[in-house]
């Protein structure tokens, strides 16, 4: 835990969780005995909380609904609930307001700090620029670890981190890149959006703005509800641009995706943006352009990705990779047209391992086919044409890519 008003030190067990007040109930490891150790008391921190969500526990889970727009969140952690503030098209403006104003606050305290407070946060900014899950801090090896060799450590929960951590963080990141924006009147900037689905399949929006060489995640949203129509993304980016001055942004990217094209039009159209071009995304193009050519060697495509199937089937070719330091063949993906490229190389660096392996099969019919010579030599020829375009996706994408981000 981050902060604690008594008991000793040392309890590291995590046993019970107030969602009303950010209470944490922990359990002594050396005595055994319960203790409270406080956090922040977001109810105290954030009054207007009360008015804007009621509380009901449901099927063992606790479910905060929205009484303006009836939005039922089932979430235990408070920066949901911040997050939907922000974005909720019913809510009055000044409770927004007040919310926002307070949460800001409670986060960004600077009587928050200390020995204990400054390796959280050091930790956490590892957490978040290796993608390392919140869940790791409750494994139990994790926690017999830092027992073991940090003993002083209070490490924070997976709620403190995403509540106050990581929102702490994030907005740090925001006030240095608008400070920067303030001391820097002659640089322009270049807004880049995109939406995909994550391992949830959620629907997300992300925003990042180009700043000379620097890259700045400035939003990430959940748009599964409210979907990702063009008029959807439009209005999501200018919430995402609205503490940045309009006059400093010259381009704003997009694919070519119908939605996100058309959305640029339509943002480029409107009066506050009518000075900023709208682009098309190079490494997008370059994309389409590699699997327009692909598409012409689909059968040959279709041979290799058999074979890679063939190679991740059988455990003694993998071990034989390692053995010889051969890059394991990785499966190509259909939307990822450079994929193509590296399962091609991959494959061809590890021609004579799965020649070998593959003629001590019984299967004929699957020998002659894997063993073909025209096949592997077309291999070469393809991989001759796809690499260098390839490279250049490569280095399209590098602008695209992100340390850390801005807003979680």
């Amino acid at each position: 835990m981050n902060s604690n008003e008594e008991g000793d030190e040392t309890s590291d067990v995590l046993s019970e969780i107030n969602l009303n007040t950010g209470t944490v109930t922990v359990e002594n490891s050396k005595s055994s005995k319960a203790r409270t150790g406080r956090k922040i008391c977001w109810t105290k921190k954030i009054p207007a909380l009360g008015r804007v969500f009621s509380k009901a526990r449901m099927s063992g889970r606790y479910h905060f609904t929205c009484t303006y727009c009836a939005t039922i969140l089932v979430t235990n952690e408070i920066i949901r609930r911040i997050k939907h503030v922000r974005r909720c098209p019913k809510l009055d403006e000044q409770i927004r307001g007040e919310i926002d104003g307070a949460y800001r606050q409670a986060i960004l305290k600077q009587d928050l700090r200390d020995a204990n407070t400054q390796r959280n946060d050091d930790w956490v900014d590892l957490m978040v620029e290796n993608n390392i899950p919140l869940a790791s801090v409750e494994s139990q090896s994790f926690r017999k670890f830092i027992k073991t060799h940090i003993p002083e450590w209070d490490v924070a929960s997976r709620h403190q981190i995403s509540d106050l951590y990581i929102p702490r963080m994030s907005e740090r990141i925001q006030t240095e890149f608008e400070d920067s924006l303030s001391k820097n009147p002659n640089q322009y900037l270049s807004v880049e959006f995109d939406h995909w689905k994550d391992a949830n399949h959620r629907s997300l929006l992300g925003v990042m703005i180009t700043q000379s060489d620097k890259k700045h995640f400035q939003d990430l949203v959940d748009v599964s509800i409210v979907g990702y129509r063009a008029s959807v993304i439009v209005e999501q980016l200018k919430k995402s641009l609205k503490s940045i001055p309009k006059e400093r942004i010259n381009a704003i990217v997009s694919d070519s995706a119908s939605a996100c094209r058309l959305a640029g039009q339509m943002i480029t159209s409107d009066k506050k943006f009518s000075h900023v071009l709208h682009h098309r995304c190079l490494a997008h193009l370059l994309n389409r352009l590699g699997c327009k050519i692909s598409a012409g060697k689909k059968d040959l495509v279709d041979w290799a990705s058999t074979i890679t199937a063939f190679t991740h089937v059988h455990p003694h070719i993998l071990g034989i990779f390692k053995q010889e330091k051969i890059t394991k063949v990785q499966k190509h993906c259909q939307v990822r047209w450079y994929s193509t490229a590296n399962m091609l190389e991959a494959l061809l660096n590890a021609k004579d391992v799965i020649v070998e392996e593959v003629i001590r099969c019984k299967n004929i019919d699957q020998v002659m086919r894997f063993t073909d010579e025209t096949l592997w030599e077309s291999l070469k020829e393809a991989l001759s044409v796809s690499r260098p375009l390839a490279d250049c996706i490569g280095q399209a994408e590098i602008g695209r890519r992100v340390s850390v981000s801005g807003r979680y």
